[in-house]
């Protein structure tokens, strides 16, 4: 077909729109960007405290006379002033082939051995990694034979999972990080799951096994202690009923990092006979929450405890609410979690699913948009997702444009390049950093968020409602 004069320019014009369009959604955005170099150690980092205060949003979740940002005594009182600063390096939807992957992977070598030579001496820093699902770039583990090619197309065995280049160099990478003494967790992902085999990818700690992480199970808690320990503190039987339990109090830790496994309650489970390790890990997961909810009700102080999941509870990319495909707000979320983040119990939540990243120093007004819910309590968010395939590069079609960003949220840092995201725990406040290649070169963003905000009033301005753009119309699950 040969198209008329008027028919090329009409499609080069759409093209130069949509080109336009997104490289626009494509940009860093918020106040905190280049606010400190990427090459500043670790201590002068921390001592520059620094402030997204550009952001009206950032401002009004620090301010004490609208959010109660004065440090509690409850978050600190079991915590040294010169305790060590917990450092967590968070990361999903990695492995794949891309240029992306090998740059995030030269960048993470680099922060992570920054982070070991800060330990050297008095251990100051403890560097803790964290997987955030979608672990194995474009495919899944399954119980693969050895001559089944066609399967390998979709599913890799086991032996397979690290023998492609750039998911080879990042686990080296943190295998090298766990070889020197420092932990590495994980969480399963949507993708984890589609060859119906996400057990394969469990490892227990200790074991020197094919993964470059500690997973003992689907839903699992870690602690991490002065010493500079960070140990799985949780154990759930198996049986007709589910049962868990967590330690029992003793050393005072650090932080306490609860691990989920959210697939089972937001994607239908893939591939064959997965059903029952579906209703397995959920039932395990409802579970550790009780669990989880008993230990923060019986200890007058506790650790700061985040939640870290692949699915966000609130986000801004296409998987937020209005977005290409919405799956993650507050109101589709397990009525135990709703519950948990509601009561204050967590402070913070980690997770990945959408390819960008992001800091939002509090929820509430996207939950607000979103699920027409109001929290007791603030919670903060860090999305981490773009490991290797982020929604700015130039394949990210439809995903990449703004109209199909989640209309709910407005986070305080944003990037749709490659990157990671870390934070910096210490006894005062969490520094939220985003790593993000950007115009050739890495930047980095912060927002500092004070631990133990006090619990919201009871009257407080409400953002604006305005409907989203192609609100999904999926019932929120029931409380």
């Amino acid at each position: 077909m040969v198209l008329s004069p008027q028919a090329r320019w009409g499609t080069a014009a759409r093209s130069l729109v949509a080109a336009v369009l997104l490289c626009a959604c494509a940009s860093v955005q918020g106040e905190g960007w280049g606010a400190f170099e990427l090459d500043a150690t670790f201590r002068a980092a921390a001592r520059a405290g620094v402030l997204d205060e550009g952001s009206e949003r950032g401002a009004a979740a620090r301010s004490p006379g609208e959010r109660g940002a004065e440090l509690g005594a409850a978050d600190s009182a079991d915590v040294p002033a010169d305790a060590p600063v917990v450092q967590l390096i968070a990361f999903g939807d990695a492995g794949a082939s891309t240029a992306a992957q090998r740059q995030v992977t030269e960048a993470l070598a680099r922060t992570l051995e920054q982070a070991r030579a800060e330990v050297e001496g008095a251990r100051r820093v403890i560097p803790v990694v964290l997987w955030l699902g979608n672990n194995f770039g474009e495919h899944a583990l399954a119980p693969v034979p050895a001559g089944d090619t066609r399967a390998r197309a979709v599913c890799i065995s086991t032996q397979d999972a690290w023998s492609r280049p750039e998911a080879a160099a990042l686990a080296k990478v943190v295998r090298a990080h766990r070889w020197a003494g420092f932990a590495s967790f994980a969480v399963l992902g949507r993708r984890d799951w589609e060859c119906g085999a996400p057990q394969l990818a469990f490892q227990e700690p200790g074991d020197d096994g094919p993964h470059p992480w500690v997973m003992p199970t689907y839903n699992y808690v870690v602690r991490v202690f002065p010493g500079g320990e960070a140990r799985v503190a949780s154990r759930c039987d198996a049986g007709p009923a589910i049962t868990c339990a967590l330690e029992p109090g003793g050393e005072a830790a650090l932080v306490e990092l609860v691990l989920l496994d959210t697939s089972p309650w937001n994607d239908p489970p893939f591939g064959e006979r997965s059903e029952d390790r579906d209703a397995e890990s959920l039932a395990q997961q409802r579970a550790l929450l009780e669990a989880v909810r008993a230990s923060a009700a019986e200890r007058a102080s506790a650790p700061l405890r985040l939640l870290v999941t692949h699915h966000p509870i609130e986000t801004a990319g296409p998987h937020g609410q209005g977005g290409l495909y919405p799956d993650s707000a507050f109101m589709y979320t397990e009525p135990a979690l709703q519950r948990l983040l509601d009561d204050g119990v967590f402070a913070g939540v980690i997770s990945g699913h959408d390819r960008n990243l992001q800091v939002t120093a509090d929820i509430s007004d996207g939950v607000k948009r979103s699920s027409r819910y109001w929290l007791d309590y603030p919670v903060f968010q860090v999305v981490a997702g773009a490991s290797s395939r982020p929604d700015g590069r130039a394949g990210a079609g439809a995903r990449g444009l703004s109209w199909y960003k989640g209309q709910a949220l407005i986070p305080d840092l944003i990037s749709e390049r490659a990157g990671f995201a870390e934070l910096r725990v210490s006894a005062g406040d969490v520094l939220a950093l985003l790593h993000t290649r950007a115009g050739g070169r890495w930047r980095v963003g912060a927002v500092t968020i004070p631990r133990g905000r006090a619990r919201h009033p009871v009257a407080t301005a409400s953002p604006g409602m305005e409907p989203c753009v192609g609100c999904d119309s999926r019932p929120p699950r029931p409380r």
